[in-house]
């Protein structure tokens, strides 16, 4: 990769990402990694993977014979999951970006542990200089960091905030339900929220808040 490339997209074994969703993920990325099943995904969807990770118990056989330019690596280790062993590879290459699909639905267990992963290394630190973005079929997750965060042009967008840990002087204006120093012990959820303005403001301390962007306009769905 480039300098101004490093951006980074891995593809998992969740459920098939739509063309859109897939358009939006590969755009600009300088490196597409296969999280071992995620490598039938890239088969199926005529991506060719840089690099194809995992203990490899989920990919097709002949692997190296379908993708014969990928570099495969076989990482036996059962302690860590086939989408934290490509996020640890990832990191590596010291990207600025992680576009993640294919990382939700099918098998809830697997979307739970997914979900997991990503909190714990936003937390750890791991991630702190790294922009993540999970794309699924219906919207896009993200992570934001304590301090002030400004969103803007996304004005009808339906959006939900959550947390596994306690928020303090959690403060969000320019929604259809606004917040003031909100104090939030153990955890936080804040299902379907609107941005009605063209520039939302997110205020907080304490945990990491996952932000949960629907692609469409509140009504969208229903036309």
């Amino acid at each position: 990769m480039t300098n101004n490339e490093r951006s980074i997209c891995i593809i998992a074994n969740g459920e098939k990402p739509e063309l859109s969703v897939l358009m939006k993920a590969l755009s600009g990325v300088g490196m597409v990694i296969a999280a071992d099943g995620g490598s039938d995904h890239c088969r199926k969807l005529g991506i060719f993977p840089d690099v194809i990770i995992g203990d490899l118990d989920s990919t097709s056989a002949g692997i190296s014979e379908i993708f014969p330019n990928s570099e495969i690596i076989h990482l036996e280790d059962q302690e860590t999951s086939d989408i934290e062993k490509a996020i640890e590879y990832a990191l590596t290459f010291k990207p600025v970006r992680l576009n993640i699909i294919s990382a939700m639905g099918k098998r809830t267990d697997h979307m739970l542990a997914n979900i997991l992963v990503f909190y714990y290394l936003n937390r750890s630190g791991k991630l702190k200089d790294v922009d993540i973005h999970i794309y699924d079929n219906s919207g896009e997750m993200r992570f934001l960091s304590p301090g002030s965060h400004i969103i803007c042009n996304k004005k009808g967008r339906t959006v939900s905030f959550f947390s596994f840990g306690t928020i303090s002087y959690l403060t969000i204006q320019g929604f259809r339900y606004n917040l003031e120093k909100h104090e939030s012990k153990g955890y936080f959820s804040g299902l379907s929220n609107v941005y009605e303005s063209d520039e939302c403001v997110i205020e907080f301390s304490g945990s990491r808040l996952i932000c949960y962007e629907c692609y469409e306009a509140e009504g969208e769905m229903d036309e």
